[in-house]
């Protein structure tokens, strides 16, 4: 039996998806099994394995899966497989270009408008106000640096000045994912 409360935040996270075959044909079925007490789901990055960066495809394949079988909101964040682990310096720019068509403000898809903020200069980080509990969200990249122009700790200043804006703003939050 469920606990009733009127004051809960109910959300499920996945991550690390869709690497092999099996993985990518059991992900609807996943999707689809979410409990319907959520609140929204969240996406936690590496949505796809590395190996397949050239196309729409696996980015695609996700996105619909959300759009058919989630009945709430779906935050995504980038991970690296998503992007950085592309390969050369193009193919990383072309991941990024299309996590960005498929996945940035994905949430406003279901038709469930929130009040989200995003930051201005990285519109992949996120922060949400919801009965007391403020959720932000932050685009960490893991693994090796390929490339210091890339502004590894860039990322990690503007992560930081990102939570730091969101804490500020939302005062009254009891708690913080």
């Amino acid at each position: 039996r469920r606990l009733q409360c009127r004051k809960c935040v109910s959300f499920y996270a996945h991550a690390d998806t869709n690497y092999a075959r099996e993985e990518r044909d059991r992900f609807p079925l996943q999707v689809k099994r979410i409990p319907n007490d959520a609140d929204f789901i969240v996406h936690l990055g590496d949505l796809k394995g590395t190996d397949n960066c050239k196309g729409d495809k696996p980015y695609s394949v996700v996105a619909d899966t959300y759009l058919e079988h989630a009945n709430v909101p779906v935050f995504i964040l980038a991970g690296d497989n998503d992007w950085y682990d592309c390969g050369s310096k193009s193919a990383r720019r072309r991941g990024w270009k299309l996590w960005a068509k498929h996945f940035l403000h994905f949430y406003n898809r279901s038709g469930n408008l929130w009040n989200v903020d995003h930051q201005a200069n990285r519109a992949e980080n996120f922060a949400f106000y919801r009965k007391r509990i403020l959720f932000i969200g932050v685009h960490l990249v893991g693994g090796d640096i390929k490339d210091e122009k890339e502004k590894w700790n860039g990322r990690l200043k503007d992560n930081l000045r990102w939570t730091r804006m969101s804490f500020e703003k939302y005062t009254r939050a009891s708690v913080v994912v």
